[in-house]
Order: structure tokens, then C-alpha cells, then sequence
């Protein structure tokens, strides 16, 4: 997905839109992480896959680790309970009190610092973190150029970046003939005629080469992707059923956890730790 200059109106919009969004369903982002359909194992899986990249980093005791869209604050207090220094942060302030409280039932809140913020414009200081975590926000992102630079400049020389994408090239795509680029034109055309006002944000997908080029251009290393998640499948608006979603979800994720080469660039979604370069 090619995306250029976006409009600072358009821009001010997807923001609002997003911040809303989150806003309203912050017990839906809880509930997320304990339910078992196929959206939400992705996610508990996304989110567990990030935080053993974090981890297996061993990273000193009482290092600095930002993590960008806390959301209800279940990899803060991980991170916390092993003794690092976090800081929190998400647009919407209701999501930080869900994340505060936890921290406070776990009695970690001493490790952790709270802020409301913008990831296109981080009110940190330069090199101010050892590592920062970046899981389910790039998909709100229409351009990804500015938040690197941010992430970029907030990192230690060194230090590390684990974040995740929503994959343009995921199986579920390429299997489901409504989605074909080839029906694009038509989609937008139904869209325009039958959904002319679209009040909700819009959600980007980027393929693993374009994400890891554009990290690659702002002097990022790529140690390692993980492929994570495969579906929901659906066949011309007809979905699979649940409990076989999760069955073919399960089995793909193993394949593509032992390596199987079509399965590298398919899964709904990609964790990338990179690494800053050294000064």
C-alpha cells in the first residue's frame, strides 16, 4: 500500500475518529484478551508474541520502556512486575485508568508513569528510552513516515523498537475473492453510493516489505518477524465457523512458527523487532 502526503484536516479527523472509537469500547479492549473467537486469539497472541520479543531482549533491571497505545495496561504491568521502569501512554485517558488500576491491584504502580499522548508527536526528550513498544496502533496510521521518526528519535542509539502491522497480504485476503484489488474500484463505488457518510476511522494494512523498507530508510535494523495469526476466513461474505476458524488458525500458526516459507508473509498480522543504529 503506497500512501503520500495526507491532508493535516484528514489527518485531525482519522485522530478524532480513532480517539472515539477506543473511547467507547474500552471494556471491549478488556474483554478482548479473554475471549475465544479468531479475532481475539490473534490479538492475545499478537500481544504475547511482542512481549517475549521484549523480554528475551534481557534488558538491565530498571531499564526505560515506552509502550504506545497501553491500551488496558496488561503488557505494562508485565513489564513492571520484572522490574522495568514504563511508561504508558494511549490517546484516550479512560484506557490509562484501566491501566492504573491494574497497576495498582498488581502493586506496581511505583514502576510505571502514565501520560495521554500522540505518537506523531512524542513530548519526550531525545534518546530517552531503551526499548519502545509499539502493538496495534500502526493500523490507525495512513502514513507511518512521521511516528518512525518519532520512535527514532526517542530510542537510545542501540535500542530497540517491537512493533506490530496489520498485513495487507494476509491469506484471509488472498483467499476471499471480494477482497481481489481487482474489485477495488467497485467496492469504493458501493461504498460511496450506498455508505456516503463513514463516521469511523479507517484501518491501514501495510505488506512486510513496504513496513520493513520504510524502517530499514530511517537506519532501523530488522533482528526478527514474526508471522502472527491467520484469518478470519470467509468466502464472499459467508465466514467459517468459529471453532474451525480456530482449528485452521491454530494449524497455520504452527506451520508458520516451524518455518514454512508460504506461510513468512501471510499471517493477519507481523511483529517486527528492530533495532536503532548505534550513534
Amino acid at each position: 500500500m503506497k500512501v503520500g502526503r495526507i491532508p493535516a484536516g484528514d489527518n485531525r479527523r482519522q485522530q478524532d475518529a480513532v480517539t472515539e472509537l477506543f473511547r467507547s469500547s474500552v471494556p471491549t479492549w478488556e474483554d478482548i484478551y479473554s475471549r475465544r473467537d479468531v479475532y481475539s486469539v490473534i490479538y492475545q497472541r499478537r500481544r504475547m508474541v511482542a512481549l517475549s520479543l521484549i523480554i528475551k531482549l534481557h534488558l538491565p533491571p530498571r531499564s526505560r520502556i515506552l509502550e504506545v497505545g497501553c491500551g488496558p495496561g496488561l503488557t505494562t504491568v508485565a513489564l513492571a512486575e520484572k522490574g522495568y521502569h514504563v511508561h504508558a501512554m494511549d490517546i484516550v485517558p479512560e484506557m490509562l485508568e484501566v491501566c492504573r488500576s491494574r497497576a495498582d491491584h498488581l502493586r506496581v504502580t511505583e514502576n510505571i508513569e502514565f501520560s495521554v499522548g500522540d505518537v506523531g508527536r512524542l513530548a519526550f526528550r531525545d534518546c530517552a528510552f531503551d526499548a519502545v513498544l509499539v502493538v496495534g496502533v500502526t493500523e490507525w496510521m495512513a502514513s507511518l513516515r512521521r511516528m518512525l521518526q518519532e520512535l527514532n528519535r526517542v530510542i537510545k542509539p542501540a535500542g530497540y523498537l517491537i512493533i506490530s502491522s496489520d498485513n495487507s497480504r494476509a491469506l484471509h485476503f488472498r483467499l476471499n475473492p471480494i477482497c481481489s484489488p481487482r474489485l477495488a474500484p467497485v467496492k469504493k463505488m458501493v461504498r460511496r453510493l450506498f455508505r456516503p457518510q463513514q463516521h469511523g476511522p479507517k484501518i491501514y494494512a501495510y505488506s512486510r516489505p513496504e513496513f520493513e523498507s520504510q524502517l530499514c530508510e530511517l537506519g532501523f535494523a530488522n533482528l526478527e518477524t514474526r508471522q502472527v495469526g491467520f484469518g478470519p476466513f470467509a468466502f464472499c461474505g459467508l465466514r467459517v465457523p468459529r471453532t474451525l476458524g480456530l482449528r485452521l488458525d491454530r494449524a497455520l500458526q504452527s506451520l508458520a512458527d516451524r518455518g514454512v516459507n508460504l506461510l513468512q508473509t501471510a499471517g493477519h498480522v507481523y511483529v517486527v523487532l528492530a533495532q536503532r543504529a548505534r550513534a
